[in-house]
């Protein structure tokens, strides 16, 4: 589902996306490191706990 998301955003010429990710969701983090999103733009807590919120660049 990541791949399709990712060449539709592409087919719609976006040139980023962005993930949200819980810090103890170790396995997703690992998943969407190896799709590419790499560049971390926010660390933070909300009320759910801690996330990040991940970039990947669509050249």
């Amino acid at each position: 589902m990541i791949d399709f998301l990712i060449d539709y955003a592409r087919e719609l010429g976006y040139q980023e996306v962005t993930v949200g990710v819980d810090l103890d969701k170790l396995i997703a983090i690992k998943l969407y490191l190896k799709k590419g999103f790499t560049h971390v733009l926010y660390q933070g807590k909300d009320a759910y706990g801690a996330y990040q919120k991940l970039l990947k660049k669509l050249n």
